[in-house]
């Protein structure tokens, strides 16, 4: 058992300004099946897989090329439904925690550099 006070806390924090995806629901059942992560790339492809198990008529990527008046970025997971785009970003902040839960070990390191959040934005 994870102490709670050391669990990286990456699911209490969220911006939502999407209808399509009701990513504080998402985020939920993803923490009760999976409470920790070893990276923010494994963070990123677990919520991925959520969303596609939650929602799947809709059409996942990941690290997705967007260009925008001549301004390139790669958005973390981007979902498409019909003509509906949502950009998600992703940050996992950790601290640093050697433990095994459901017989997997985890090496985490202090990385705590920034809010801990994930970001769900509509994008046309």
């Amino acid at each position: 058992m994870i102490p709670q006070n050391i669990i990286p806390s990456i699911f209490h924090e969220h911006l939502e300004i999407s209808n399509m995806i009701d990513i504080g629901q998402t985020l939920k059942v993803l923490s009760s099946k999976r409470p920790i992560f070893h990276s923010e790339a494994d963070f990123q492809q677990a919520l991925a897989w959520q969303i596609h198990e939650e929602y799947p008529t809709c059409s996942i990527r990941l690290e997705r090329k967007v260009t925008q008046l001549d301004n390139t970025m790669y958005v973390d997971i981007w979902a498409t439904e019909n003509d509906a785009n949502v950009a998600i970003e992703t940050k996992y902040r950790t601290k640093l925690l050697e433990v095994i839960v459901d017989r997997e070990q985890f090496d985490l390191l202090n990385r705590g550099g920034y809010k801990d959040s994930t970001l769900i934005f509509n994008y046309r």
